[in-house]
Formats: structure tokens, C-alpha cells, sequence
């Protein structure tokens, strides 16, 4: 729910006295909901306060509590006296252990003691936040919170991650926890373990996988939190942040700098473009973005360079995209002495794959990681980046520049045009690498339905020309956002053909690389220099393969005949290709392959191998049955 519709429910709860339970809001991490309660719901509480005053009506106003990190119920009923008392402000922000420090000569006990002594603070709306990092125990806090909705009739509103509840103190006691999870008279429905032969693993004594698994399972749900929690909260509304109203506040706070906030509202439709994207909803992330990437922005446009406006605008995209993902845990993005890649990407999701390419420079991801700015550095890049792509940054007097404007031409123009690209294309005038943006504004045009057998002319011009054309590399470069999908698909199935003509052209050249690899008696040694060249790794990698495309039987007998120097080169190729936790995700299609090998290695006759070649395949099925478990 977004926050112009929660404040309104928040309303009717706090102005209907014919309601006696409490309300939860419940929000990922980060989302902003400390946000909404202190700059919109306390101001809004405060405001109908007022207005009752005024009405010579019992006002109620909010009381706020953190329970971040909050040990015993005695701090929330101290902090709760000196807010409703108004002596002490100055808690909100220090939290009242260390105000206890403090002021050492508040009677604290006294104040409990009023507490406990039924002290009225009916008419005050009190705000439980942070409940899931309260350092005590979930339940006590819960049937504390309960007394004032049960027994004064007050208006609670609690705020969490629900999720999260109860894992803070996941790891107490947790020797116990261990002894109760390997109990030999209990079943534990332990998951059915299978060998890469499907036979049953699962041994008579666990191991200390086995045990955190049923830690994890026996204590994961706290079933207290839910009993109480149905006696207490009556209506609970999952808060869904509008970034729309966050971001124009947030650009306020640089209005000091007119060029930078006009720039932060120019582009706010593609910051919120990439966090649709990425699923990025976090408050957090959006500060960290427009904070750091001040300084950056502000070195770049006193530059003097052509096209500087575009180029800021890439590098905008660059910075959020790489803010996103870091922050979600996503690796660094792998540079190979590149200065820049026309074809990033974070993800392998293949439905999504087209939109999630994009510009990266690397200058970028040293300002993020490492805090460092080179200007002359910089200036080099992007004057090296518009060389490579010149025929984007002229001044339009090229068809495809032209096209790009579409609606604003008529039928004929485009014809024209289409023509006009026709002959660019037949004489080389464009990179294959722009070929995806040219593809994408042949999309638009034959989404019109318009000019179809024209616009096919272009596409088998750049087919033909990706096919033949081995001197000139091809990549996927999509850095715009396609929010039709049916435009989408369409542009997915163009952009396939020329995809499907680059793989052609690159499997004709990797595999005659191959064969002469294997037909050499250092085999080994010489896939392992050919996979660490970043062009050849990058091979394999996008096609989520690795033994699978190679000929496994041939590499079985290179194995029986080889030296121990080989089979280790061999095992640093496997060690190299499937070096992601996640292997599952990339090269699942290569399970059988392992099995393949882990097999035949295993029944190969090694009476006649020296100690080294033997400890070499020890080695070789010890690491290929790792990555197996990896993929199963």
C-alpha cells in the first residue's frame, strides 16, 4: 500500500474509537518506512491534534519509540514517561541508555514506578518502530505492547520487517539448540540425500550440514509471535514506498546546487526506470546514488569534451546500475584491462537479458569502490569511447540518427530513410556493435506495421554482414528500456537472428581453435591459455556451457595417455570455468558432461600410471565431484 493510502487508513484507525486492537506496517529493510512515520504520519497525527485543540477536543498525539537494539521493557516505559511528560525531546534521537549516561540524576526508578502504577497516556498515539531489532525477546515486547491497546484502550501503531522478526536472537542458546537437533530418538524428516548415481547418502550420523539444517528448520517460525500477534494487531498493511514523492524530496535537499538538482529531476524517469528493473526498493540505496555521485558529476561537467550532455547522462546510468546491484550483493563487474564494456551486465536472467546490458566504464567503478578520480583519465575514455562509436555521436546526418526520431518524420521521409540505411548498412557505415540499436528502432517502425518488407531488407543486410565479416566483433548492446511488451518480444525475436548469426561465426572459429587443441600433446596446458584469454572465457560463459560444448570422449582418452602436467592444466581450466557458488544458475547443462568424465576417470585402468598422474586424477574427480554438488 503507498503512503498517500496508508496515511488515510491510519486516520480512520486513530479517529475511530470503536476499534481496540493495534495495526502493523510491515516493509523490507530500507524501504523508507522510518521515513513515512517521521516526515509524513507524526506530521499528519500532529496536525489533526492541533485541529482537535482548537475544537476544544482531546487532542492525541504521537509518541514515537525505536526499539533498535533495546534489551528490557524498563528503557520503553522510561523513554515512554520522559516523551509523554515532555521534559526530555533530546531521547529521540540518542536512545535512553545513553541518555541515562547522560543525565544521572533523573530518578529513573520513579519513573517506573509511575509507569507501572497505571500512568495515563490515552491520549497519545503510541509508535512501536523497529520491533524485528528489539534485543529482547519478540513475545515479552508484544504482550507489553499489548497492555496499552487491551487495558487503556490506546491507538498502537507497530512498525517491522515481519520477516526479520525473531532472528536476532536466532543464535542464543544455540549449544542447546545443537544438542536438541541430534537427538537419536527423534525423526527429523531429513531431506533424501542421492549419489551422482541416485543412490540414498544419507548416513546413521549427521554431519554439521545435516545439523543447521534442522536448526533451521525446527526454530525458523516462532509460533508464540504469531498467537500473540493475532490477539494484538487486528489489520496489518504492507507499506509499498511512492518513489515518485521520496525522490522530488530527496532533490530538494540539493536545490543549493541549481545545475545538479535540475540534472537529478531531468533524469528521475531513468532512475526510477532501473529501479523497476532491478527491484531495488530501498530508501537507502537512492541517498547513497544521489550523494556520491555528486562529486563524480561535478568533475565531469567542468570536462571539455563533445556530446558531454549524452556522455553524463551514460555514465548516470552506469553509476545507478552498479550502486543497485553492489548494494544487493551482486559481484563487481570482471575487467580484463578494458577501459570500458559497450555490453555490462549483472544478470544472466535470460527473459530479461536484453534490458539488463548496458555502458560501463570502469573510471566508474573506481569512484564507487575506491573513492578515485583521474580527470585526464577520464577525458581519455570518453574520447576513446566516441572514436569507437563515431557514427552515433556526428551530427545526425546519418539515416539511423535520423530514424531514431520516427514520429516526427512522415511516410515518405522514412522511406527514404530506410532506403538511405539500406545503403549504409551494404557499405559498412555502422560497427556490427550498433546493429541492436539499430534493430531497435527498426522495432518501433515494424511494430506500425509499416514498411515490412523494407525493414526486412536491413535485418538480412546485418544477418549477412555479422556472418561473413570475421574481422569485426559483435556485441549485444541495449543500454534504452522497452516498457511495451509486445515491442519487447518483437524487438527479442529481431535481435535473436543476428545473435544466432554472431554464435554461427564464433562457433566456426572457436571450434577449428579447438580441434587443433586436442590434437596437441599439450593439450592441457594450451585450453588452459586459451580459456584464460578474456574473448574465449567470455565464449563460454554466455552460453552458460563449458565441457559441453567440447568433445568429453576425446578429452577421456587425452586423459589415459597424458602426463600428470596436462591433467593438472586441465583440472585449473574446471577450477577457472566453474568458479561461481551459484553454478547451478550458469552451467547446469554441463551436469552430464562431469558425470561423464567423473565416471570414465573412475573405471580407467591406472596399473601403468606413475604417483603423480594418480594423485593428478585424485585431484581431477575430487574437484569435478565438487562442482557436481554444486549443480545438483
Amino acid at each position: 500500500m503507498d503512503s498517500e493510502k496508508l496515511l488515510k487508513e491510519i486516520n480512520e484507525y486513530v479517529n475511530n474509537d470503536r476499534i481496540n486492537y493495534a495495526i502493523l506496517i510491515d516493509g523490507e529493510w530500507g524501504t523508507g518506512k522510518t521515513y513515512f512515520i517521521q516526515e509524513q504520519l507524526i506530521p499528519l497525527l500532529n496536525r489533526i491534534s492541533d485541529k482537535k485543540k482548537a475544537d476544544t477536543k482531546e487532542a492525541k498525539k504521537a509518541i514515537y519509540i525505536s526499539l533498535y537494539g533495546v534489551e528490557n521493557i524498563d528503557d520503553v516505559s522510561t523513554e515512554l514517561y520522559l516523551k509523554a511528560t515532555g521534559k526530555f525531546s533530546k531521547i529521540t534521537s540518542i536512545g535512553v541508555g545513553l541518555f541515562k549516561t547522560l543525565k544521572p540524576d533523573i530518578n529513573y526508578s520513579k519513573a517506573l514506578e509511575i509507569i507501572k502504577n497505571n500512568f495515563k497516556i490515552d491520549n497519545y498515539v503510541l509508535i512501536f518502530d523497529d520491533l524485528e531489532r528489539a534485543n529482547m525477546d519478540v513475545n515479552v515486547c508484544l504482550a507489553y505492547i499489548n497492555t496499552f491497546v487491551e487495558h487503556q484502550k490506546m491507538k498502537v501503531i507497530i512498525v517491522a520487517n515481519e520477516r526479520e522478526i525473531g532472528k536476532i536472537n536466532y543464535n542464543k542458546n544455540y549449544e542447546l539448540k545443537i544438542i536438541s537437533a541430534m537427538n537419536k530418538n527423534i525423526n527429523y524428516n531429513d531431506p533424501e540425500k542421492k549419489d551422482i548415481l541416485g543412490n540414498r547418502i544419507n548416513g546413521p550420523i549427521p554431519n554439521i550440514d545435516d545439523v543447521k539444517e534442522r536448526i533451521n528448520r525446527m526454530y525458523e517460525v516462532n509460533y508464540n509471535y504469531k498467537l500473540i500477534k493475532e490477539k494484538l494487531i487486528g489489520k496489518t498493511y504492507h507499506y509499498k514506498p511512492n518513489f515518485n514523492n521520496i525522490i522530488n524530496n530527496l532533490i530538494e535537499l540539493y536545490k543549493f546546487d541549481q545545475d545538479y538538482s535540475e540534472f537529478l529531476v531531468n533524469n528521475k524517469d531513468i532512475l526510477l526506470s532501473e529501479m523497476n528493473i532491478y527491484n531495488c526498493n530501498n530508501l537507502r540505496t537512492i541517498k547513497c546514488i544521489f550523494e556520491d555521485f555528486y562529486e563524480l558529476y561535478n568533475r565531469i561537467k567542468d570536462i571539455n569534451i563533445k556530446m558531454k550532455d549524452t556522455l553524463i547522462k551514460k555514465i548516470y546510468i552506469n553509476f545507478i546500475i552498479t550502486v543497485i546491484n553492489l548494494k544487493n550483493g551482486e559481484n563487481n563487474l570482471q575487467w580484463n584491462g578494458e577501459k570500458f564494456q559497450e555490453a555490462a551486465s549483472f544478470g544472466k536472467d535470460e527473459h530479461l537479458i536484453y534490458s539488463k546490458y548496458f555502458l560501463a566504464f570502469r573510471f566508474v567503478d573506481d569512484y564507487i569502490l575506491k573513492k578515485e578520480i583521474n580527470i585526464d583519465e577520464i577525458v581519455s575514455v570518453l574520447n576513446e569511447y566516441i572514436n569507437n562509436n563515431q557514427s552515433e555521436f556526428e551530427n545526425g546526418e546519418n539515416s539511423y540518427a535520423k530514424l531514431k526520431s520516427y514520429w516526427e518524420l512522415e511516410d515518405s521521409e522514412i522511406i527514404k530513410l530506410l532506403n538511405g540505411l539500406n545503403k549504409e548498412l551494404e557499405s559498412d557505415f555502422y560497427p556490427c556493435k550498433m546493429f541492436p540499436k539499430i534493430i531497435l528502432t527498426l522495432t518501433y517502425l515494424q511494430n506500425l506495421n509499416f514498411q515490412i518488407d523494407l525493414i526486412e531488407k536491413n535485418y538480412n543486410i546485418m544477418e549477412k554482414k555479422i556472418k561473413t565479416d570475421l574481422s569485426e566483433d559483435y556485441y549485444i548492446h541495449y543500454d534504452q528500456i522497452i516498457r511495451d511488451k509486445e515491442i519487447l518480444e518483437m524487438y527479442n525475436d529481431n535481435i535473436r537472428r543476428i545473435k544466432q548469426a554472431s554464435n554461427e561465426k564464433k562457433n566456426k572459429m572457436n571450434n577449428n581453435t579447438l580441434e587443433d587443441i586436442f590434437e596437441s600433446t599439450e593439450w592441457g596446458v594450451e585450453l588452459y591459455t586459451y580459456i584464460h584469454q578474456h574473448e574465449n572465457y567470455n565464449y563460454f560463459f554466455n552460453r552458460n556451457a563449458f565441457l559441453s560444448l567440447l568433445n568429453t570422449e576425446k578429452i577421456l582418452n587425452l586423459i589415459n595417455n597424458s602426463n600428470s602436467k596436462n591433467i593438472y592444466y586441465f583440472k585449473y581450466c574446471i577450477d577457472r570455468m566453474y568458479s561461481y557458488q551459484s553454478l547451478k544458475e550458469y552451467y547446469e547443462k554441463d551436469k552430464e558432461s562431469i558425470i561423464y568424465l567423473i565416471d570414465g576417470i573412475t573405471k580407467l585402468d591406472k596399473k601403468e600410471y606413475g604417483v603423480t598422474k594418480k594423485e593428478a586424477l585424485d585431484y581431477l574427480v575430487n574437484v569435478l565431484t565438487e562442482k557436481l554438488k554444486l549443480l545438483s
